[in-house]
């Protein structure tokens, strides 16, 4: 009974030693227990801001910035629209409006500025030509394919990631275009870009952005063409399959990474030199 008693005890210590630890990291609030059962706080960020803790300055850098972008949020298709054109220098694709219908039905939080990532991701894209963009798609073994509102996949082994894909895409598909979606089913990256390569498609998509007049721009997307979807019109992926590991992935790292030129490590024997000191933009 007195080993419970002690271990109970213990155990109620090291909760409200943890409880406490998480209440400074949180607020930055550090309070001291005086015997009367009260508490004195010694230090809080608005008093002391030079002693706060960094977590608590990231925390409050989080929120301000947070409110900030929901000050931008939009909800109407027309200051939508607009925000659109002013960040991407482009006019907002066929069905945008259809989109933003459907965001607005589901209490969607529209703020452009949210979507940087995906934006940023898809530009090395647009130095590409649509056409070839489409045959590389259609040779893909493993895709997602819309037609006529009707959403079908096709795999080389069946398994639950193609099925899920396959209907989360057809519960929008009468809103998509025509179109081909290779997928990644694995839970690594498959491909991997020289930086070189991909510093150039950003700069082509930068030279050649532009909001045409109105009149010129297309307002629904075309019928998918079969001859712009056959396989064989591009030669298919030779995927490698041996050789380092390391010498394939730091090609994509910018010249000025440190790991760029770093060989692969052969001697395993010895542990790897690491960098020392903080990283660049950490609190000392």
């Amino acid at each position: 009974m007195l080993l419970q008693t002690i271990s109970h005890r213990r155990n109620s210590l090291l909760l409200v030693a943890t409880a406490t630890v998480v209440v400074i990291l949180l607020t930055g609030h550090f309070f001291l227990r005086v015997p009367n059962g009260g508490s004195q706080r010694l230090l809080a960020p608005d008093d002391q801001p030079q002693e706060r803790h960094p977590i608590t300055t990231l925390i409050l850098e989080a929120e301000t910035y947070w409110h900030h972008l929901l000050s931008k949020r939009t909800h109407e298709l027309r200051d939508a629209a607009s925000q659109y054109r002013w960040r991407r220098k482009r006019h907002p694709p066929p069905g945008f409006d259809e989109w933003f219908q459907y965001a607005q039905e589901r209490d969607a939080v529209i703020v452009e500025d949210l979507f940087d990532q995906i934006y940023h991701d898809l530009n090395p894209f647009w130095s590409m030509e649509p056409k070839k963009i489409r045959q590389l798609a259609a040779g893909f073994e493993l895709a997602v394919s819309v037609r006529d509102g009707h959403a079908t996949y096709r795999t080389d082994h069946e398994g639950k990631r193609m099925t899920l894909w396959h209907n989360l895409v057809d519960t929008i598909a009468q809103h998509l275009p025509d179109l081909d979606m290779p997928l990644n089913v694995m839970d690594e990256s498959r491909v991997v870009v020289p930086w070189e390569q991909i510093d150039e498609a950003i700069r082509i998509e930068s030279a050649t952005r532009n909001q045409p007049p109105p009149a010129e721009v297309i307002t629904a997307f075309p019928k998918y063409s079969a001859d712009e979807g056959r396989e064989d019109l591009v030669p298919q992926p030779q995927w490698l399959r041996s050789g380092s590991y390391w010498d394939l992935t730091r090609v994509g790292c910018p010249p000025t990474s440190p790991s760029r030129d770093v060989p692969p490590l052969r001697d395993f024997n010895e542990p790897p030199d690491l960098p020392t000191g903080y990283p660049e933009n950490s609190f000392e």
